[in-house]
C-alpha cells in the first residue's frame, strides 16, 4: 500500500469512528429539565419560548378559577393580561418580543378574545363573523398568527398572515374539530384533530395540503403542539403522556421527572429548547424547560490518531537522499 493510501485509510478510520460516537441528530438526547414555577401561584404552564430564551405561558389557581398570562425574562416574571381581563393566557412569543394570547371578560361566561401585546400596547385580535377567537401561536418572525375560532358552521383552526391580511381556515376531513397549535416561518402548521379518528397533522400553507399522523410514530395518539423553523416538532403522546421532539418517525422522548404523571411539550425554539408542563397525580401543572444535551467532544485517543496519521504523511513525504551513482561507489 502506498503512503498516500495508508494515510487515507487512517483518516477514513478516524472519521468513521468519530461519526459512530457523535449523535446522529443534534437533539438525540436532552438534559434534565429545569423547573419553571412562578412564586405565589399553584400552577405554571409555559406555552412558548423564543430564540432569546424568553418564555410565555399561564399561571392558574389550583381550581383554575383565577388565571393570568406571564412573561419570563432572565428570571423575572411579568403578568400579561389586557385591561379588564378576568382570565388570560399568553400562548406565543416571536423573536422580536411580540406576544399573543387569549382572555375572557368573565371566565364563567362569554366568548374568549385573542390579543396581541407589542411595545407595551395591547390590541384585540378579531376575525369577521367569528367568535371565541383564541390565538395559540405566532411564527418566530411575527408574520403568522395561529389559533382557533367558532362561527355558525362550527369550530375551526386558522392561520392569519399579518403581511397579506389573509386568513386561511384549516379543517380536517372526517374530524369534528381541529386545533391549530404552531406555525413556522416557512408556513408549516401543526396541530391535532378532535373527535373520531383523532390524529396529529402538518398543514402546508403553500400547497394547502394536510399530512395526518395517526399515531404509528409517536405512540398511540400523538398531539403536535409546535414546529420550529428547522421543521422539528414538539408535542406529546396522548395515552402515555410523554413529551417528544423530532420529526415524524424519529422522535426523542423527554425523561418524565420523578413524581409526575405526565409531561406535555408545548413550545419549541430554533435552538431546540422545549417548554411545557408536567402534571402530578392531582393534575396540578408545573412548568419545565429542557435543552438538547451537549454533543460530546472527540475522545483524546481519536485526536491522537488524527495527529499520528498527519505526522505519518508529513514524514513520508520528505524527499529521500539521492542514490549514489555507480562512479561514486
Amino acid at each position: 500500500m502506498t503512503h498516500a493510501r495508508t494515510f487515507t485509510a487512517l483518516a477514513l478510520l478516524c472519521a468513521a469512528t468519530l461519526a459512530a460516537l457523535a449523535p446522529a441528530d443534534a437533539y438525540a438526547a436532552y438534559a434534565a429539565p429545569i423547573a419553571i414555577n412562578r412564586p405565589g401561584w399553584a400552577q405554571t404552564a409555559p406555552w412558548d419560548v423564543n430564540d432569546s430564551g424568553q418564555v410565555v405561558g399561564g399561571n392558574n389557581s389550583a381550581d383554575f378559577s383565577v388565571g393570568t398570562g406571564f412573561l419570563l425574562t432572565n428570571g423575572v416574571y411579568t403578568s400579561i393580561a389586557p385591561a379588564g381581563a378576568a382570565y388570560s393566557g399568553a400562548t406565543g412569543i416571536s423573536n422580536s418580543g411580540l406576544i399573543v394570547g387569549y382572555y375572557f371578560d368573565d371566565p364563567n361566561a362569554g366568548a374568549s378574545r385573542g390579543f396581541l401585546f407589542e411595545n407595551g400596547v395591547y390590541t384585540d385580535f378579531t376575525l369577521a363573523g367569528a367568535s371565541d377567537v383564541t390565538l395559540r401561536r405566532v411564527s418566530s418572525d411575527g408574520r403568522y398568527l395561529a389559533g382557533t375560532f367558532t362561527d355558525l358552521s362550527g369550530f375551526h383552526g386558522f392561520v392569519f398572515d399579518r403581511q397579506t391580511q389573509a386568513r386561511t381556515v384549516i379543517d380536517s376531513a372526517g374530524a369534528s374539530a381541529i386545533v391549530v397549535q404552531g406555525v413556522s416561518v416557512q408556513g408549516q402548521v401543526v396541530g391535532s384533530t378532535l373527535g373520531r379518528g383523532r390524529h396529529a397533522f402538518v398543514y402546508d400553507l403553500n400547497t394547502h395540503t394536510e399530512t395526518p399522523y395517526l399515531g404509528t410514530d409517536a405512540g398511540a395518539s400523538p398531539r403536535f403542539r409546535d414546529i420550529n423553523d428547522n421543521g422539528l416538532i414538539t408535542g406529546f403522546d396522548g395515552p402515555s403522556g410523554l413529551a417528544f421532539v423530532g420529526r415524524a418517525g424519529d422522535w426523542t422522548f423527554l425523561d418524565l421527572p420523578a413524581g409526575q404523571a405526565s409531561m406535555l411539550g408545548y413550545g419549541l425554539n430554533n435552538a431546540g429548547t422545549v417548554v411545557g408542563w408536567t402534571s402530578d397525580a392531582d393534575g396540578l401543572a408545573s412548568g419545565f424547560l429542557a435543552q438538547p444535551a451537549p454533543v460530546p467532544e472527540p475522545a483524546p485517543a481519536l485526536l491522537l490518531a488524527f495527529g499520528l496519521a498527519a505526522a505519518a504523511l508529513v514524514s513520508r513525504r520528505k524527499p529521500l537522499p539521492a542514490r549514489a551513482s555507480q562512479t561514486q561507489r
